[in-house]
């Protein structure tokens, strides 16, 4: 993107930028995007890895060379977000990204999704609550908990509003969010219950969405 940018260094003294240097640098935008986030997906995502990318791209630009990256993807890559294995602790920094990254591309980027301040929310209660809850028990609670369908990522203060309660309760709340067309729409659903289903259908949802966007 460097590169870019001094190619149009005269642009930018000048104050003046064409169309073709905006549609240019959100293609390449988009493309860089979607290479780091294979990385992510790859689990390749230290300081060099980045950095050998972003060279990558800017020497490829300078040559007239389309930029490339690999496009392989590891396969069931969401396991490690969606699993029930205790064991697998996803990095809580990935699945942030992927959510922040998947709420963009939910309504195909025309949100401007604010990142200041946004925090993990567990749609589904982070606390066992031991009373009637539907289809939900305590092992079943523990399965579903932490897989990346039953996250969406709020505001603060929205996120402490939303605190433990049941989906019904929380509704009120994501109607409140300006965070993301998918949180409103969340707020607004006509069917009060969150359920198993309602977690496996995001992961996969979420799953399609990447694909398709790495692919793209």
């Amino acid at each position: 993107m460097a590169f870019l940018v001094w190619r149009n260094k005269n642009n930018f003294i000048k104050d003046k930028f064409n169309e073709n240097f905006n549609k240019e640098f959100e293609i390449y935008l988009l493309e860089l995007l979607k290479a780091m986030t294979v990385k992510i997906l790859n689990n390749k995502t230290n300081a060099n890895e980045i950095k050998d990318l972003v060279f990558k791209m800017n020497a490829e630009l300078n040559q007239n060379i389309n930029f490339s990256y690999s496009k392989l993807l590891p396969e069931r890559f969401l396991n490690n977000f969606s699993s029930s294995d205790k064991n697998i602790k996803p990095d809580a920094r990935k699945v942030k990204y992927l959510l922040y990254l998947y709420a963009h591309l939910y309504d195909d980027f025309s949100s401007d999704i604010q990142s200041h301040k946004l925090e993990v929310e567990h749609i589904l209660p982070k606390t066992w609550q031991n009373m009637n809850f539907g289809e939900w028990n305590e092992t079943s609670h523990s399965e579903y908990l932490e897989q990346i369908g039953n996250k969406i990522l709020l505001n603060k203060l929205t996120n402490i509003k939303c605190a433990n309660n049941f989906f019904s309760l929380k509704q009120e709340k994501y109607k409140e969010s300006h965070n993301s067309q998918e949180v409103k729409e969340l707020g607004n659903r006509e069917d009060k219950i969150w359920s198993k289903v309602d977690i496996e259908s995001r992961n996969k949802a979420i799953e399609l969405a990447l694909k398709n966007f790495i692919n793209k």
